[in-house]
């Protein structure tokens, strides 16, 4: 972000929370030029929220290495989710149109609302951003993540396209914050 003076202050834009905040506010990083200030994109705030979610993934995951039992706080990352695989009745052979399904109860608790996307990884090593910041999503009846490259991954596995009625079943496993492996 661009650094500007408001008020006699120098300062810039959170690239998270998309706050103007003096450049005392975000930490000093020697990688970001002087067009930024010596400071990182994120606030100290947001940087430092982000710092915590990461070393709590990483807890996570060397608890899971070693076979420990995972506290209750994190034992929701521990569950997968059986998803289904959804169309929109048009069998594209590009990918367009397909997407999973996911129900009302593992979107109450693995997904938040304030969050614009959901990071999926695909089996191939795809990651794609999954927009949940729309309105269907959130339906008790919806509840989709619709993406091409979902339906590229259904199509060359062959899980896609699938006999009237029969739409195939997989897990998408929560890696913590807003990323997911899909299987």
């Amino acid at each position: 972000m661009v650094r500007t003076l408001i008020k006699g202050v120098l300062g810039k834009k959170c690239s998270t929370c998309g706050q103007w905040k003096p450049l005392e506010e975000f930490p000093k990083d020697r990688t970001h030029g002087s067009l930024q200030g010596g400071r990182h994109c994120q606030c100290k705030q947001c940087h430092a929220e982000k710092r915590h979610e990461k070393h709590k993934n990483n807890d996570l995951e060397s608890q899971n290495i070693k076979g420990q039992k995972s506290s209750a706080k994190s034992s929701a990352y521990a569950k997968q989710m059986i998803v289904t695989a959804w169309n929109n009745s048009s069998h594209h052979a590009s990918g367009g149109g397909y997407g999973i399904k996911i129900i009302d109860t593992d979107r109450q608790t693995y997904f938040k609302s304030n969050w614009i996307t959901a990071k999926i990884s695909l089996p191939n090593g795809v990651v794609f951003d999954g927009n949940i910041a729309k309105k269907s999503f959130w339906k008790q009846t919806c509840g989709e993540i619709i993406n091409k490259e979902i339906g590229k991954w259904m199509l060359i596995t062959k899980l896609a396209p699938w006999p009237k009625g029969q739409p195939p079943k997989m897990t998408l496993t929560p890696l913590g914050g807003n990323r997911f492996k899909l299987k």
